[in-house]
């Protein structure tokens, strides 16, 4: 009977609904991409417009420090020039003899032409005026239907310049709020007294102006209200506008004034803040100026509108955004196919690589097969060590009976036993004696790095720090502790090394062991560590001197305690004295490779010459 067709697949061939995407996945890929490439673009727009904006606030403060800096330089050169020319003028004679006997005509006619054609032309100086004790006007060159009027009330300048007979000069504000630097020196007759004083003068809106166009910033000019009132300014409510204790009244261009008006903001912070004048950010920054006693009494604030500057900035930065967004979505969208189709490459790959499996399969079969041989070897071990412990042990009972034998002999009522019986007992019994000893120090060396071995197991591992293991072991070493005077021990070390994985006690006891090996085995001559990191990543330490030279028998295979149990079992006793010490030598070899590391011999022309450790440096 035929069993009827049925359609199984196969490991090796998949089938082309295994391997097609379904429209759920592809649909949810592409929500990952425009939502990622959403993300990236929205961060990137984010972060142009965030930069952009700080470089341009940035660059706006520094043009308004260049504008107070540039304006302050000036303003000391000009208060220079200004304490220059009214000195230079007030030293003729005939100008003070005019003033001094109040002929006011003689002192116009000729004071007005030289303040007209050349004070004023071609040095921009804008007041020339002489007063009378204690600031009453006398004459203004340039308004010379002006005087008599008393100033004591606000100009203190004046005042003191009359009162104390002394030259002042800086910032004051004058009758009707003109703000001015101005240079006074008083005016003494024949007999040194005061009679009145004379001023040179230049308002500060020029200076401001010239500061400003040469580093592209627009301001306004603010008024202590204080001051403005003692200076006789009316309120002009169409142009003024008083913020906090300040009266804004000049201003650069019409614009200035419109956002002053708007604005609500502190005109004594000298910090640049960005503000908000409706829709439109305001970038204001504000600096003092203080008149002549040091007293702030002006204020002088920029203003930069950067409703332009902020619209190309968004209008930048969300064509970047966008473009970013296409870019990254195309990317997306190739990325996707690609990597489609390299799952169905794997995929096929994966599915139509049985025979790969079933190599691999063998080969982990091959493996299995050789830790069974290693464990064979194993046990084939431990059958040849009981043999090697056996076979002394039957040596000692051949020869005990053989004793028996001589002994049974030489007692009576034979004769008595002769010295060669004698001499013969001796040797046998010795021989047995000194076999059973050295077989039951090869038994308690094994059964101590058994027990040690075991304990190790338990020991956590941390970070170590070699250099202190080093010290710690020239510290604790039998030939320190003993004060051997024929054996000394010398250390090279770095003042730091990188650290290593392990624990601080047991690297140290390492060491230790090593070190004692030499005393126990030989006690004499010198010992050097030395220790230097490579940049392989990896710890060298070097015990080496003439304090090893007497191992001359000492191989790599007696460093382990199992070659030991046989090498020292088969060797006769007399051909290494030392052989007790090689507990020390396995004991630090089992510690190192518990931490990692290896123990080797260290070897010149004329043999072993001490030991080389290497260990891992800790990541």
């Amino acid at each position: 009977m035929t069993a009827p067709h049925q359609t199984s697949k196969q490991p090796g061939n998949p089938s082309s609904q295994d391997m097609k995407p379904s429209s759920g996945t592809s649909w949810l890929a592409m929500a990952g991409i425009l939502i990622l490439a959403s993300l990236v673009a929205g961060f990137y727009g984010i972060n142009t417009y965030t930069s952009e904006m700080d470089l341009l606030t940035s660059n706006l403060r520094k043009n308004s420090e260049r504008f107070e800096k540039n304006y302050r330089d000036n303003a000391q050169t000009r208060l220079e020039a200004l304490r220059l020319g009214i000195n230079v003028l007030t030293h003729d004679r005939e100008v003070v003899e005019m003033f001094a006997r109040g002929d006011r005509p003689a002192l116009l006619e000729r004071i007005v032409p030289f303040f007209t054609n050349v004070l004023h032309k071609h040095f921009a100086i804008d007041q020339l005026n002489f007063f009378t004790p204690p600031a009453k006007g006398f004459l203004r060159a340039n308004d010379v239907n002006t005087y008599g009027n008393d100033n004591s009330a606000f100009r203190k300048t004046l005042v003191a310049a009359t009162e104390k007979g002394i030259e002042v000069s800086g910032m004051e504000t004058g009758r009707g709020g003109s703000i001015a630097l101005r240079a006074v020196v008083p005016l003494f007759d024949a007999n040194r007294k005061v009679i009145g004083a004379a001023e040179m003068g230049d308002g500060i809106d020029g200076l401001l102006r010239q500061a400003a166009k040469a580093n592209s910033v627009e301001f306004a000019i603010g008024l202590d209200n204080a001051v403005a009132e003692k200076a006789e300014r009316p309120l002009d409510a169409e142009n003024d506008k008083i913020v906090q204790s300040d009266r804004y009244f000049s201003y650069s261009k019409e614009s200035v004034k419109e956002i002053i008006h708007q604005l609500s903001f502190n005109p004594r912070k000298t910090e640049a803040e960005l503000l908000r004048n409706g829709s439109r950010p305001v970038l204001v920054r504000s600096f003092q100026l203080s008149n002549f006693s040091g007293v702030p009494t002006v204020v002088v604030t920029t203003v930069a509108d950067l409703y332009d500057e902020t619209r190309n900035i968004l209008m930048t930065a969300a064509i970047k955004g966008a473009v970013l967004f296409v870019a990254l979505l195309l990317l997306g969208i190739i990325g996707n196919q690609k990597f489609r189709a390299l799952q169905h490459s794997l995929h096929n790959a994966l599915f139509g690589s049985r025979q790969e499996i079933e190599a691999k399969t063998a080969q982990l079969a091959a493996a299995n097969a050789k830790l069974a041989m290693v464990d064979t070897v194993k046990r084939t071990f431990f059958g040849t060590l009981i043999h090697a412990v056996q076979e002394p042990s039957l040596a000692i009972a051949g020869h005990l009976q053989a004793v028996q034998i001589l002994l049974r002999d030489a007692l009576p009522p034979r004769e008595t036993a002769g010295p060669e019986h004698q001499q013969a007992i001796r040797e046998r019994i010795d021989f047995a004696t000194a076999e059973a000893i050295r077989l039951s120090q090869l038994v308690g060396d094994h059964e101590q790095l058994a027990q040690f071995r075991h304990q190790l197991v338990k020991r956590p591992l941390t970070q170590v720090d070699p250099v202190k293991a080093i010290r710690q072991a020239m510290k604790e070493n039998r030939a320190t502790r003993h004060a051997l005077q024929s054996l000394s021990i010398e250390g090279t070390l770095p003042d730091a090394l990188p650290g290593v994985r392990g624990d601080q006690e047991l690297l140290g006891q390492a060491l230790t062991e090593l070190l004692d090996f030499a005393t126990q085995s030989g006690g004499q001559g010198t010992i050097r560590i030395a220790a230097s990191a490579h940049e392989q990543g990896s710890l060298e330490i070097t015990l080496t001197g003439s304090g090893y030279r007497s191992l001359t028998l000492l191989t790599e295979a007696m460093m382990d305690e199992a070659q030991q149990f046989l090498s020292r079992q088969a060797a006769p006793p007399v051909e290494f004295q030392a052989k007790g010490a090689l507990i020390h030598v396995a004991l630090a070899r089992a510690i190192l490779e518990f931490l990692g590391g290896t123990l080797k011999l260290s070897r010149d022309d004329q043999g072993p010459d001490g030991f080389v450790i290497r260990m891992t440096t800790a990541s």
